[in-house]
């Protein structure tokens, strides 16, 4: 995990939330949660907050909370075999209403979106994501530094506003597509 990176997520939102998991500690912002390495030992709110460089005065104004891991979600490394391998790309997102967002697909063709602004902060440079659910069917993305659980980031299924606007996107590229072939004289195997 990239600390300050991690620092960077929680300064944003002016939101820091400590869960405990057994030995394992977890920070994230409420959106995501990452995995506290051990060599810093139990940290406190008060700790982090010295960790991240945010003073008392700063800290009145954040929302800062310590709780347990909720029992929803799943933090061991194989996810009780119940996970499905996300296929995506670093390089292929979505700006939309400022929002930089990426893409995630299932094996069977379901696309979720995550802020790219959570793949920051971990260690791998292409980690691999899994799709896990809660008992009550809540789905949320585990990130991996190889086989280990780094993260946990929480997905965005596209609002009927994000469909309508990729469907225009897709229908009006087409177009235009069609257009200059017909224009050009070419068919699809020349362009």
């Amino acid at each position: 995990m990239k600390l300050k990176a991690v620092g960077a997520i929680v300064s944003r939102v002016k939101q820091l939330i400590l869960l405990d998991d057994g030995e394992s500690q977890w920070i994230g912002d409420g959106y995501a949660f990452y995995l506290v390495p051990e060599s810093l030992g139990q940290l406190t709110p008060a700790t982090v907050c010295a960790i991240f460089d945010v003073s008392e005065d700063k800290a009145a104004n954040w929302r800062i909370k310590r709780q347990n891991m909720p029992e929803a979600y799943d933090t061991t490394d194989d996810g009780d075999g119940r996970e499905e391998i996300l296929v995506y790309d670093l390089n292929s997102r979505i700006l939309y209403h400022g929002v930089d967002q990426m893409p995630v697909a299932t094996p069977d063709g379901k696309v979720y979106f995550i802020q790219a602004r959570y793949m920051k902060p971990l260690s791998d440079a292409d980690p691999v994501l899994t799709l896990r659910y809660s008992d009550k069917g809540q789905p949320y993305v585990v990130a991996k530094a190889g086989m280990f659980a780094e993260a946990i980031i929480m997905p965005m299924a596209s609002t009927p506003a994000l469909s309508d606007w990729m469907t225009e996107v897709i229908n009006g590229a087409s177009r235009a597509r069609f257009y200059e072939q017909r224009e050009l004289g070419t068919d699809d195997e020349d362009v």
